[in-house]
């Protein structure tokens, strides 16, 4: 049922949008792989329909905030989509950290973000002891 929420398929065709335009090579290889999977194997859905992201988590508690990492299950040339929501405050916490490039991202409530999660260590900053966030990823 939350996949099918309105809202929730709108933050996946935006990223869609996002993907085809910055990683086009990308948005044709998975368009690829999952006509193939779905061709063997039609049980198989994919969490929102026309979309380019075969598996999703949704990340919910009190304060979900992820330690330094690498999504090395994930395809390595993939690109995932990360979607943050819940009362914080992005200028005190929440950041998004990729450890390579040496950069901090700031992303507010309702920001999204593309970018290769097998291949880049990343990680979250921590919110206030009071505030909670939770996030979407699509790959």
């Amino acid at each position: 049922d939350f996949f099918n929420d309105p809202n929730v398929q709108s933050l996946f065709r935006f990223a869609e949008g996002g993907l085809r335009t910055w990683f086009p090579e990308h948005w044709a290889q998975f368009q690829e792989g999952i006509e193939s999977v779905q061709s063997r194997h039609p049980e198989l859905k994919i969490p929102v329909p026309g979309t380019s992201f075969p598996a999703s988590t949704v990340n919910i508690g009190d304060r979900v905030v992820c330690d330094s990492h690498r999504d090395a299950s994930n395809e390595a040339a993939g690109i995932c989509l990360d979607y943050v929501d819940g009362p914080f405050d992005a200028d005190e916490g929440g950041h998004l950290v990729f450890h390579e490039a040496h950069r901090i991202v700031k992303l507010r409530k309702g920001g999204v973000i593309l970018f290769p999660s097998a291949i880049v260590t990343h990680e979250n900053l921590d919110i206030g002891p009071t505030e909670s966030r939770f996030s979407i990823t699509g790959y």
